[in-house]
């Protein structure tokens, strides 16, 4: 076996494993389950290095609700706070609740709009099938006149420009 190491180099940097990814599942008739996917990251000088480092699974199981676990702060320290595993899970399920009613709110006011917009759309055009002179592009012979006449007096012509 060769132990060479091209251009090899001591490095100086820090290394951490961290969830990438949370999943949940919460299928039907089943103990939901959070799984968390870890990854290994290596900051050095020039750069940061990351690879898979695999996964913890947990149930959140009613036999485990009681159990509580420290909250940590945003810079990683631990608070003095602590949280149990049926406080987590009613947190999760409030919060997709919350961004559930948030995102039908917002849809059914888009299809509002769409409707109301629609409903002006064809207001307009039975309007519009009602009185043919509002939408007939065609002019009548009084204003084709005042169309001309002042065309014809600008050119100098003794005949009017036909605007056809």
């Amino acid at each position: 076996m060769m132990d060479f190491k091209y251009n090899g180099q001591p490095v100086v940097g820090d290394s951490w494993k961290r969830a990438n990814s949370i999943v949940i599942y919460n299928d039907y008739g089943q103990l939901p389950r959070v799984m968390f996917i870890e990854e290994k990251v290596v900051e050095v000088e020039d750069g940061v290095l990351r690879r898979p480092a695999g996964e913890l699974t947990v149930l959140i199981d009613p036999a485990r609700a009681t159990e509580s676990f420290p909250i940590l702060n945003p810079d990683g320290t631990v608070s003095d706070q602590t949280a149990t595993v049926a406080q987590l899970a009613a947190l999760l399920t409030s919060a997709y609740v919350h961004f559930a009613d948030e995102r039908d709110y917002l849809e059914a006011q888009r299809l509002d709009e769409i409707r109301e917009a629609e409903k002006a759309a064809q207001e307009v055009k039975e309007a519009g099938e009602d009185d043919p002179e509002e939408t007939d592009p065609v002019p009548d012979e009084d204003q084709v006149d005042a169309i001309e006449e002042p065309i014809a007096e600008e050119t100098g012509g003794d005949e009017p420009i036909d605007p056809v």
